[in-house]
């Protein structure tokens, strides 16, 4: 099995990126935050696939588009529980694109 925080904080050391590890209790008080405005409070994941209005883009690339829409606000990096119970908070959308375009067998 992979690590996916020694991932995180290995890329994020290498390219001088800042990353907040947020804990497993606040990562899921935000998940269940995040369930309650977007996806009717289910606890179910991915909650991308149970999201009360949903609109998708079907793009090999459209992962590297997160820079774009996040401009220069902070982000929260998630995964599967059964993964990664803690979440990442990345300064940045380029940021964030720099990590992923490091990471691998993830799902965010």
């Amino acid at each position: 099995m992979w690590d996916i925080e020694e991932q995180i904080m290995s890329a994020a050391a290498s390219m001088n990126i800042n990353v907040t590890k947020i804990s497993e209790h606040d990562t899921e008080l935000r998940f269940r935050e995040l369930s309650r405005k977007y996806a009717n409070g289910t606890k179910l994941f991915p909650l991308w696939e149970h999201l009360d209005n949903d609109i998708a883009v079907q793009h090999p690339e459209a992962w590297k588009w997160i820079a774009e829409y996040i401009g220069d606000s902070q982000a929260i990096l998630m995964f599967n529980p059964s993964d990664e119970k803690s979440s990442y908070e990345v300064d940045g959308g380029e940021n964030l694109v720099k990590l992923l375009s490091e990471m691998f067998n993830v799902e965010f």
